[in-house]
């Protein structure tokens, strides 16, 4: 209606969607679904109208979600709903690589919002989420510091990374807030490691490189190994128990392959493998 160009977002609150005015996971609102609008102009207020329809009528929803692997070195993000989203000018993605992904963690380094660049044109952006008063621990506090950090897939490299943000959005201090929305309009990016992300999970792998068996030896228990060749393709995945495992890669091509260790606290690390 006459009030779109108010609108910032609007986040569909069980799918973690988002519809901006630059671009969108979805176009259409439906009946019974509940979304979070966030307007540009603070204290603004004013009344929408729905087209009509029949409340008796069956409504009919995906039931099913798209599988989603999660190549990050970190445990999956639980949707909380309560959603602090962070938007990417465009001279921002120009800084990316495809494959790289961008964590928001905490000060002990759990993640609570991730998303991977998919290259020019998709529509990249990060929700962060807050934690649910109603359940554990599983997202930032209010006012808390966010950390982000770049897991480049590519090379197996990470960066520690600072943002700036436009000041005429809502939120622009790199703190969590929730329903909270910032627009990110630089990047700087350091050096770090995969490793120090979970410096209290010590992991080893070896030989590397390997041309039969592969060893993997941890100090807490293991929970799931995944092997991943370079065009990101899964050849082989297992559920584990206990805190060493060992596997043969001599029927795989020679090549750089990416090894996916959960561990039984749900962190996850990359390690890389050359299979000779």
């Amino acid at each position: 209606g006459p009030h779109v160009n108010d609108i910032l977002l609007i986040f569909d609150w069980p799918t973690g969607d988002l519809w901006t005015q630059v671009a969108y996971d979805f176009d259409e609102l439906m009946p019974g679904r509940a979304y979070l609008l966030v307007n540009r102009n603070a204290g603004s207020s004013y009344t929408i109208e729905f087209p009509g329809f029949d409340p008796l009528a069956p409504h009919l929803y995906p039931d099913t979600k798209d599988v989603v692997f999660n190549n990050s070195p970190w445990g999956d993000v639980i949707n909380t709903s309560q959603p602090h989203v962070l938007l990417f000018a465009d001279e921002v993605l120009h800084e990316l690589q495809n494959g790289d992904i961008i964590g928001a963690l905490d000060n002990k380094n759990v993640c609570y919002g991730m998303m991977e660049y998919e290259g020019p044109g998709s529509f990249f952006r990060l929700v962060a989420m807050g934690n649910n008063p109603y359940t554990k621990e599983d997202g930032f506090g209010a006012g808390q510091a966010m950390k982000f950090v770049l897991y480049r897939q590519n090379t197996g490299e990470a960066f520690n990374v600072t943002f700036r943000y436009d000041e005429t959005y809502p939120n622009y201090d790199g703190k969590f807030n929730v329903n909270g929305v910032s627009m990110v309009t630089g990047i700087t990016m350091g050096v770090t490691s995969v490793d120090e992300l979970f410096e209290n999970n010590n992991i080893s792998l070896y030989p590397n490189p390997a041309e039969g068996e592969v060893n993997i030896e941890s100090t807490i228990k293991l929970k799931q190994i995944t092997l991943v060749n370079n065009i990101g393709q899964v050849v082989f995945i297992r559920e584990i128990s206990g805190n060493s495992y060992q596997f043969n890669v001599s029927a795989y091509a020679k090549g750089i392959y990416m090894v996916r260790i959960k561990t039984g606290d749900d962190n996850i690390t990359i390690k890389r493998v050359s299979v000779e």
